[in-house]
């Protein structure tokens, strides 16, 4: 009976290593980040999967992966699962996704079940457990740049010095900039009323040493 226990023991132990053997874990990354925000069309995405073997002794093996997007898009992740990978050992794959527009970066979204924004999740199922990592993406109207351009629903939408007129970021004019604080055009008209003060202050003072002389030559003679 004792002979028996002491194997079943064993045995459970050696289930146990077993189990605890395979330790993965894995990173997603778009254009090296784990957000990415799109303001610019045609946008490249450049994703990028890495897995690796965290078990400090032994080699642990990968029995399956998911992805909604790559599955969506038709890519399959290589190498294909099951693969063993060694004590500290590493497996990278990428892929390149192109959004021409924001209406095509928010169909993905849709695939991904958000509104403008989605997370690209990937699985990797391994004996005793699994593991996760994503990399979001968010689509956003064209910016445009500093001399307009882009589509926007408000001025936050644009780039600094410029404002959303029907839709589009259009560029601030020099009256606008003024207004907004640019202020040379106030100053230059500051420093216009300054000189034509300071001139008829001149001129009254010229006036009145004038009028002194005059008074002195007239005076002088009587």
């Amino acid at each position: 009976m004792k002979k028996l226990s002491y194997a079943a023991a064993a045995a459970a132990i050696v289930l146990s290593s077993s189990a605890r053997a395979h330790e993965l874990v894995c990173e997603k990354t778009v254009d090296g980040n784990l957000v990415r925000e799109v303001t610019h069309y045609p946008a490249r995405l450049h994703f990028k999967v890495v897995v690796t073997n965290t078990h400090p002794t032994d080699a642990s093996t990968a029995l399956s992966v998911n992805d909604d997007l790559m599955k969506a898009l038709g890519i399959t992740f290589t190498p294909a699962a099951p693969f063993t990978l060694g004590v500290g050992q590493s497996t990278e794959f990428d892929f390149d996704v192109t959004v021409k527009d924001e209406a095509q970066c928010l169909q993905l979204a849709k695939a991904q079940a958000c509104a403008a924004s989605f997370e690209d999740r990937f699985e990797v199922d391994f004996d005793g457990g699994s593991a996760q990592c994503a990399a979001r993406v968010i689509c956003k109207p064209e910016a445009g740049n500093d001399n307009g351009g882009g589509v926007c629903k408000y001025d936050s939408d644009c780039p600094a010095h410029n404002h959303c007129l029907y839709g589009r970021c259009e560029q601030d004019d020099d009256h606008d900039r003024d207004h907004h604080g640019d202020g040379d055009h106030d100053k230059d008209h500051d420093e216009d009323h300054d000189k034509d003060h300071h001139d008829k202050d001149h001129d009254r003072d010229h006036d009145k040493d004038h009028d002194k002389d005059h008074r002195d030559v007239y005076g002088g003679e009587r």
